[in-house]
């Protein structure tokens, strides 16, 4: 029925902007379309923000309830800075007269137009939307001053928080978002107190009409993608100038994507039950134990860490949950019944039930305040070509969707399932001793477990790889590579590599040799492993989404993610008998793990 309601562009179409005109009126109205009716009286934002915090969205404020940082057992309120709509500060320092600002601006101009807004109005509290969004660029901490938890993490009563920030009104803001009140005396974290106090200044010094239309122009923004083609053509417009896209995926590609996104288990239980089978959680299984025991085997050789910091790293690898392939609870009926209950979809009103998606998801959110956290849940979906490690749950997650080639498939030669999936395991539980993993100890809880000197020596390791990376130009777009940023995931992609040749390697030794594959009689098994991890990340990307993903990605482009690791790894080098201090060969190496 979600699927249906997606699909049905007919009824989309004759509906136009009907539906979100409706929701906007019982928001008090979009300042841009009310003209002089807006009575800047009846507003009040944090109301407002709290309002559209139901339909999870996060505007100024973000909001969540997780595991609590310094304690991982418990569900809590968690405050931080939210995000800007596009997806750098880097365009907003730039300046409102900037090309891309320009063109945002124009875009904006055209949603109200549509909407209904007088167009000179229109260009006018856009213009004036803009700026107020810039100064709010300039009181963000950007995320490379973020990757230190322990200097960010701030737990307090939230009647110490109120009176902190006593400008915004905390507990009116919960009282919207959670189902029931929150105690003053309880506990909560903030990731971004400063921002806070920034924040209540600015909104201070702001007119109320353009701050309310802010904040209603955020929430449109994602609101009518799910309205008629008029706007999925000025959205588009946004992806062009930031991506380079040139139009839209095909609709049943989006209404997939859609429904995967909000009935993940359900989709997940028809892919699993059809194309998943049990070998290859076997496979990932053995795989998975195995790399997993080359890592701890790692940590006993290398020289920089301390033994007590050993010891702890050994326990911390030993309490890592494994999630692989899918949760038991997609083949129970029963339980996945669960995952609809509440949801009653009209096959004829797809934006209400993007409404409904969105309010059950924020629902089941809050609702988790006040349990305990069950470390071995799944908190991702089968049908997702992706994997996960989780700081604060000590997790490694692997969906049956990534079980798939180029990574896996059980026919595939070992040295292509190693050098596949098996780098990607070796990945995610290096992830639990990069930078931001090491500061969370085998319960989750951030936890400063490494003495001095292993900090020390991690640091400087850690910083060869930042300045390596750092020194890789992006030739399409004349643009270097972040390698502060980009840190964690190239330690990872380091680590993992090793410990899945070595795993291979062993396994070879107690199976014997593959025979090559027939069509590539030249190639070794050893070298069949670095290929297939190649072409995991063989892409291509338009120069502008590359030149946007490098101002705020945490992966580098699979190209140098290539270049970078296997120009640091001896096996490579030892594989394809690379001379010494040729490009892929150097005489310095980086090496973390």
């Amino acid at each position: 029925m979600l699927y249906k309601s997606c699909m049905n562009t007919d009824k989309i179409e004759e509906r136009v902007e009907e539906p979100l005109l409706e929701l906007l009126e019982s928001m008090g109205g979009w300042p841009v379309l009310e003209g002089d009716n807006w009575k800047e009286e009846n507003f009040d934002w944090v109301e407002v923000v709290g309002k559209l915090r139901l339909y999870n969205n996060d505007i100024l404020v973000s909001l969540w309830v997780g595991p609590d940082g310094k304690n991982s057992d418990q569900y809590i309120v968690q405050f931080d800075q939210s995000d800007l709509v596009l997806p750098s500060s880097e365009y907003y320092h730039q300046g409102i007269n900037h090309p891309i600002m320009k063109a945002y601006k124009e875009i904006l101009t055209n949603i109200a137009s549509l909407l209904g807004a007088d167009k000179s109005q229109a260009e006018k509290d856009m213009h004036d939307v803009i700026a107020f969004e810039i100064e709010l660029a300039m009181i963000m901490t950007p995320p490379h001053e973020r990757r230190n938890f322990s200097k960010i993490y701030e737990k307090l009563k939230l009647s110490e928080l109120s009176a902190q920030v006593p400008a915004f009104n905390f507990t009116r803001y919960l009282e919207i978002v959670l189902p029931q009140n929150l105690d003053p005396e309880e506990n909560v974290v903030i990731y971004a107190s400063k921002y806070f106090k920034k924040l209540t200044k600015i909104v201070e010094d702001t007119d109320k009409r353009d701050l309310a239309n802010y904040i209603l122009m955020r929430f449109i923004r994602h609101r009518i993608n799910n309205l008629d083609k008029r706007f999925e053509k000025i959205q588009n417009e946004l992806y062009r100038l930031l991506y380079g896209r040139e139009e839209m995926p095909a609709r049943w590609k989006f209404c997939i994507a859609y429904v995967n996104g909000n009935l993940g288990m359900s989709v997940g239980s028809l892919f699993v039950r059809q194309y998943f089978d049990g070998q290859s959680k076997q496979d990932m299984l053995y795989l998975t134990s195995e790399i997993q025991n080359q890592f701890k085997d790692l940590v006993e050789e290398v020289e920089w860490l301390s033994n007590t910091t050993k010891e702890t790293a050994r326990n911390k690898l030993d309490a890592m949950i494994h999630n692989i392939g899918y949760p038991d609870l997609v083949l129970n009926d029963t339980q996945l019944h669960k995952e609809i209950e509440g949801l009653d979809y009209s096959e004829d009103e797809f934006f209400e039930n993007v409404l409904k998606n969105l309010n059950g998801r924020t629902i089941r959110e809050m609702s988790m305040l006040g349990q305990s956290v069950n470390r071995s849940i799944w908190t991702t979906t089968p049908a997702v070509v992706n994997a996960y490690y989780s700081r604060n749950r000590n997790q490694i997650m692997f969906p049956a969707g990534i079980l798939q080639p180029p990574f896996y498939h059980k026919y595939f030669p070992k040295a292509m399932n190693f050098g596949g999936i098996g780098v990607v395991i070796g990945h995610e539980i290096t992830h639990g001793f990069d930078d931001k993993g090491k500061q969370f100890d085998e319960q989750g809880n951030i936890n400063q477990w490494w003495d001095e000197d292993s900090s020390t020596s991690f640091r400087d390791k850690a910083q060869c790889i930042i300045n390596q990376y750092s020194d890789f130009t992006v030739g399409e777009v004349g643009v270097n590579l972040n390698g502060l940023n980009t840190q964690g995931e190239n330690i990872a992609d380091n680590g993992g590599i090793k410990q899945a040749f070595r795993a291979y390697t062993e396994w070879k030794e107690k199976n014997g040799p593959e025979p090559p594959l027939p069509q590539l009689p030249e190639i070794d098994a050893d070298q069949l492993f670095f290929l297939n991890f190649a072409q995991v990340w063989c892409g291509t990307a338009r120069p502008e989404a590359l030149r946007s993903k490098l101002k705020t990605a945490v992966h580098a482009p699979g190209k140098y993610r290539v270049l970078g690791t296997l120009a640091n790894s001896e096996d490579f080098s030892s594989a394809f008998s690379c001379k010494k201090n040729e490009k892929m060969n150097p005489e310095k190496k980086c090496k973390v793990w």
